[in-house]
């Protein structure tokens, strides 16, 4: 399966999530019956960098703290409170930040899976 980013959850108000690490609502896909919480699963292909938050469906704000190369591709690393989310990016396409620099990172809700305990 490779790396995936795995986002603790718990259904909020009006069948929003919410991250169990800071409370922040999040857009869901769609989630089966029943479902109270769980885990939202983003591959980091489909997590990018924004401009600002409304570019994408779900956004958080974190610190780019590393990134290395893959082949093809770049990983770069961003901390956001506790959790750390990984975000890929094609090696033509590198992100222009720098370390420890505060961005803002996002994908949208059909991006991501929920999967139960």
């Amino acid at each position: 399966m490779g790396d995936v980013n795995v986002i603790p959850v718990t259904v909020g108000k009006g069948g929003r999530l919410q991250m169990n690490e800071n409370g922040r609502e999040l857009k869901p896909p769609r989630l089966p019956e029943g479902f109270e919480s769980g885990y939202l699963v983003v591959r980091p292909e489909y997590i990018r960098f924004l401009d600002k938050r409304s570019d994408a469906d779900n956004a958080v704000e974190g610190k780019l703290y590393n990134e290395y190369a893959l082949g093809s591709r770049i990983q770069y690393q961003v901390r956001v409170g506790d959790a750390v989310f990984v975000v890929e990016k094609l090696r033509q396409q590198p992100f222009a930040g720098k370390l420890d620099d505060t961005v803002i990172i996002g994908w949208d809700a059909k991006d991501g899976i929920v999967v139960t305990d």
